[in-house]
């Protein structure tokens, strides 16, 4: 209380700090990535169409099966890309039509992985690593074009491709043109049973103007939100745009400061350095020069091993923006 004898200081009008405001940036724990999956049906013969569409809705990563795609196509297609985009192909070079593609921002850091090669469909991998900052599991891309003859071996290759790929912690996604009607033992539904990692159909709605659902795009619940299509005069096909959200986990502060690497010297001691020391054969050097150089060498390296340089975690500590220097000062007092 006010009365209060062991009172040192009385909190009034007079004696009241402002505190500023510390910023402090936070990154975010869940990255949402644009995407459109559409069949273009001959991207050489649309190559403007493909640079409005990316113009126009500026997706950050966009799944093109069936391309009709030939390596000598490859500058011209890079050509009329916008300059913040890259692209990754795989054609069918001995076959008419086939091929996919993924096109995706510079900003992305897409590689492709090795893929299985089946006769009845086509396929690229792709993998999207997460940001430098962040810990997660890299996400995997497989863009599926199935011409629609009917194959009788084609269900036995999608099962062999789905367990030859599927892995438990890491996020795998299925998408393109199946064309799931034109094998008489596989449809849409039966994709599913085949993928017994929480997978769902996102694809709700027709992809082909006919009425048909000819592009599935599989991935685990709550990780896909399927917009509206947009429909396109150059193709018989729809766009699908959709959301992909994923999961980051922050691995270090924004802006935690390198801290050196450090030794536990506790462990030179001269029962450690014993064993090294006597098996130095300095005496073969006359020259004190030469002899002082391997001298340090030596020496190095057998601290190195005994109580070797270990990288220090970032201090983490629990960041308090309002608890400035003046407020220390007057905690001090």
């Amino acid at each position: 209380t006010p009365h209060s004898s062991t009172m040192q200081h009385i909190v009034t009008s007079s004696n009241i700090i402002t505190i500023t405001p510390t910023t402090h940036t936070l990154l975010p724990s869940v990255f949402t990535y644009s995407c459109i999956l559409l069949n273009y049906r001959s991207v050489p013969a649309h190559t403007h169409d493909l640079h409005d569409l990316l113009t126009e809705h500026t997706p950050d990563i966009q799944f093109l099966p069936e391309t009709w795609l030939k390596p000598h196509h490859h500058s011209v297609i890079t050509d009329l890309l916008p300059p913040t985009y890259f692209v990754l192909c795989h054609d069918c070079p001995n076959k008419k039509g086939g091929g996919v593609t993924v096109i995706y921002r510079s900003s992305f850091n897409l590689l492709t992985s090795t893929t299985p090669s089946y006769s009845t469909f086509g396929a690229i991998s792709v993998v999207c690593q997460p940001p430098p900052s962040y810990t997660l599991l890299p996400t995997f891309f497989y863009l599926i074009y199935h011409p629609p003859a009917s194959s009788t071996n084609y269900a036995q290759d999608w099962t062999n491709f789905t367990l030859s790929n599927l892995t438990s912690h890491i996020t795998h996604i299925f998408l393109g043109d199946f064309n799931p009607d034109s094998c008489p033992t596989l449809t849409k539904h039966t994709f599913l049973p085949l993928l017994p990692y929480n997978f769902t159909q996102h694809i709700t709605s027709p992809t082909h103007k006919a009425g048909n659902t000819l592009c599935l795009l599989l991935a685990p619940k709550n990780t896909i939100l399927c917009q509206n299509p947009i429909w396109v005069t150059w193709t018989d096909h729809t766009a699908i745009p959709f959301q992909l959200s994923l999961h980051f986990c922050l691995n270090k502060p924004l802006n935690a400061p390198p801290r050196p690497p450090c030794r536990n010297t506790k462990l030179i001691t001269n029962t450690s350095l014993a064993p090294f020391l006597s098996h130095l054969t300095l005496h073969i050097f006359i020259d004190p020069t030469v002899k002082l150089s391997a001298v340090n060498t030596a020496l190095s390296t057998v601290v190195d091993t005994v109580a070797p340089l270990k990288t220090q975690r970032p201090l983490n500590h629990n960041h308090r923006p309002w608890f400035s220097d003046s407020l220390l000062k007057l905690k001090q007092q």
